[in-house]
């Protein structure tokens, strides 16, 4: 086999080495290999955010000009671009939580959550509290915002079919469809922030993190800062009740 190209987020671990005592030769080990995607979901959420404000302005200028053909292409642009990158949020949150569990092990109710149902957000949300063993109060930032996420998410992937009244956009004063106002830059950047401030809160000290997770957490710092475009920022962690899951 030739040589193995290492990409961000990839692990790598090598098995069955062999060494001959004797004639001092080593057998080809067997090498095995597992990525994350979290943090490509979040440069992708990134990227969608930053061409979602350049369509903003383009919104704004050719409302300014009343030129109603360019305001419909980059009401259009912004609505995408937005969509995207919140959808990618989500999916960022979605990935980092399935890279937990798949280290750490599912949540004692996990089976029950299927059974009833439980949403997503909730799902998500139950698992990395119960993970990181975090206090009630930066609990209940995490879980608003995953629903404020979610909610936004789930009108990407099922919006909804009945007829409703336009809705007054004050920045362009017309009167328009609801995408145009759930999927603007204003809620791309809200979304995008949202991902990037719970995965760093997890990730910005990783000796308050379950033992068997704390190697990965720190293999995660570089990747979240090549993903959300900045180093996780020094200051207080999610505060945990026990070290040692």
């Amino acid at each position: 086999m030739p040589g193995i190209f290492i990409t961000s987020g990839m692990d790598l671990r090598l098995d069955d080495i062999r060494i001959n005592v004797e004639s001092g030769e080593i057998d080809p080990p067997t090498v095995t290999v597992r990525m994350d995607i979290w943090n490509h979901w979040l440069y992708v959420a990134r990227e969608a955010r930053d061409k979602s404000e350049v369509a903003l302005k383009n919104v704004r200028a050719a409302a300014s000009d009343n030129d109603d053909p360019r305001l419909s292409v980059a009401l259009e642009e912004e609505f995408r671009q937005s969509m995207m990158a919140i959808s990618s949020a989500a999916f960022a949150i979605d990935s980092f939580y399935a890279s937990v569990v798949d280290r750490h092990g599912r949540h004692p109710q996990a089976s029950e959550w299927r059974v009833n149902k439980l949403a997503r957000y909730k799902q998500v949300f139950e698992t990395l509290r119960w993970t990181w063993n975090i206090k009630p109060e930066p609990a209940n930032q995490i879980r608003d915002a995953l629903k404020q996420l979610y909610r936004f998410r789930d009108f990407a992937v099922h919006p909804p079919s009945s007829f409703q009244q336009p809705i007054q956009r004050p920045d362009i004063d017309r009167g328009v469809e609801w995408r145009f106002i759930y999927f603007r830059a204003e809620n791309a950047v809200t979304g995008v922030r949202i991902a990037n401030e719970v995965i760093e809160a997890l990730l910005r000290d990783p000796s308050r993190a379950p033992v068997g997770l704390r190697e990965w957490i720190e293999g995660c710092r570089p990747r979240f800062h090549d993903a959300a475009g900045y180093a996780i920022r020094d200051g207080v962690a999610q505060q945990s009740d026990s070290n040692n899951q």
